[in-house]
C-alpha cells in the first residue's frame, strides 16, 4: 500500500469508534477489522495490526479535541454542551462520534455547511436524554452560524440539513410587490422569523460560560433575525406577532381592521406586538389604535350574578312589602258597610210585614 493510501486508511481508523475498541481489545486482525476494511488487501491490513492501541486511541482523542475546538467551539457552543448532556460525557465524545458518523463525510471544508456537526447531532438514533431546548438551540446556532451568513455571502446551504434543523414555522420572508398607502401595515425588510419555546440565546451565553441552565416554562415566541451587511438583528416577539407576519407577508392590510383578524381575547397582545415590530423597523405604517379593554370576566359575571341575586330577593320580599301596604287599605276598605245601597237592603223584614197590612185592607172592604 502507498504511503498516502495509508495515511487515508489510518484517517478513516481513527474515525471509526469499531476500530479503536476493536485495537484497545486486542482484535488486531479479526473480524472486526476486517469488516472495517471491506475489500482490503490481506496486506493492507498489516497497517493496522502494526497499530499501538494505545497510541492510536490517543492520537484519535487528540483529533476530535482539535477538530471541535476549530471547527465547532466558536460556531456552535451550545449544541456542543446540549448535546455532551445528552450522551452523559464531554464536548470531546460528541465530537469523536461526529467524526465517526456517515454526515461527516459531506463536510465542505471545516465543515462550512455544519453538516458533519448537526447532521450527526439530529441522526442519532437514541434522543430520549436529549434536554427539551436542544432542538431550540440548534435551530438557532444553525441559523446564525450557518444559514444567515452563507446567505449573506451568496454561499450554498444543505438544504436536507436545513430542512431537519429548522422548525416547520420557520419563514424566509420579504417585502411583496405591492405598494403600501399611509393608511398601510407592510413588511419592511427581509426578515427570518424562527418560531421557539426556549429562550436560545440566554442559554447559549449560560453554556458558554459554563454555568447551569436554569429551569424555564416553555414560552411560545417568535425570534426575527433581520440581516445586515455585517450580521443580522434579533427580536423577539410573543408567538402572535408571528401570526401577523404571516398575514402582512400576503399583501398590505389596513392599520384600522388590522386588529380584526384576530380574537378578542389576542387584540391587546397583538396590538403589543404590532407596535414592537413597527417600533424597531420590521413593519411599517402608523400602529392601529388600541382595542377597548374588555370588562373582566370575574367581575361581569359578579355583576351579573349579584343583580340576578338582587332581582330574585326583590321578588321574594315584594309580598312582605305589599302586606303593609294591604293592611294600610283596609282602613280604607271598611267603610263599605256606609254605602247606601248595601244598608238599604239590609230591612227587608220590613217588606215582609206588608202582607199583613194589605190583609186588613182588604178585609175592611170585604165587610
Amino acid at each position: 500500500m502507498a504511503l498516502l493510501d495509508q495515511l487515508r486508511l489510518l484517517d478513516r481508523a481513527l474515525r471509526d469508534v469499531r476500530v479503536r475498541e476493536a485495537l484497545r481489545t486486542g482484535d488486531r486482525g479479526g473480524r472486526r477489522l476486517a469488516r472495517f476494511a471491506g475489500s482490503v488487501a490481506p496486506a493492507d491490513l498489516a497497517v493496522l495490526r502494526a497499530v499501538d492501541a494505545r497510541r492510536f486511541e490517543a492520537v484519535a482523542q487528540r483529533q476530535a479535541e482539535m477538530i471541535r475546538d476549530r471547527w465547532w467551539t466558536a460556531r456552535f457552543p451550545g449544541v456542543l454542551a446540549g448535546t455532551a448532556r445528552a450522551l452523559g460525557a464531554g464536548t470531546r465524545e460528541v465530537a469523536l462520534g461526529a467524526l465517526a458518523s456517515p454526515s461527516f463525510d459531506r463536510r465542505e471544508g471545516e465543515d462550512e455547511t455544519g453538516v458533519a456537526l448537526l447532521g450527526y447531532v439530529l441522526g442519532r438514533e437514541d434522543r430520549t436524554n436529549d434536554p427539551e431546548w436542544l432542538a431550540d438551540l440548534v435551530a438557532y446556532e444553525y441559523l446564525v452560524s450557518v444559514g444567515l451568513p452563507r446567505r449573506s455571502r451568496k454561499e450554498l446551504v444543505d438544504l436536507g440539513l436545513e430542512q431537519r434543523a429548522l422548525p416547520e414555522g420557520t419563514r424566509f420572508l420579504e417585502p411583496v410587490g405591492k405598494k403600501p398607502t399611509k393608511e398601510d401595515l407592510a413588511l419592511a425588510r427581509k426578515v427570518v422569523v424562527l418560531p421557539a419555546e426556549h429562550p436560545a440565546s440566554e442559554i447559549r451565553d449560560a453554556l458558554k460560560a459554563g454555568q447551569e441552565v436554569p429551569e424555564l416554562d416553555p414560552t411560545p415566541h417568535a425570534i426575527i433575525f433581520v440581516p445586515e451587511a455585517e450580521g443580522a438583528t434579533e427580536l423577539r416577539v410573543p408567538a402572535i406577532g408571528h401570526d401577523f407576519l404571516d398575514m402582512i407577508a400576503q399583501a398590505p392590510v389596513r392599520s384600522a381592521s388590522a386588529l380584526d383578524a384576530f380574537d378578542q381575547e389576542d387584540k391587546k397582545a397583538a396590538h403589543a406586538a404590532i407596535t414592537l415590530l413597527v417600533s424597531a423597523g420590521v413593519v411599517t405604517g402608523p400602529v392601529p389604535p388600541p382595542p377597548p379593554e374588555p370588562a373582566p370576566r370575574g367581575r361581569g359575571k359578579k355583576a351579573q350574578g349579584g343583580g340576578a341575586a338582587a332581582s330574585k330577593h326583590d321578588k321574594k320580599k315584594a309580598p312582605a312589602a305589599s302586606k303593609p301596604q294591604a293592611s294600610a287599605k283596609k282602613p280604607a276598605a271598611k267603610p263599605a258597610p256606609k254605602k247606601a245601597p248595601a244598608a238599604a237592603k239590609k230591612p227587608a223584614p220590613t217588606n215582609k210585614k206588608a202582607p199583613p197590612k194589605k190583609a186588613k185592607a182588604q178585609a175592611g172592604r170585604r165587610r
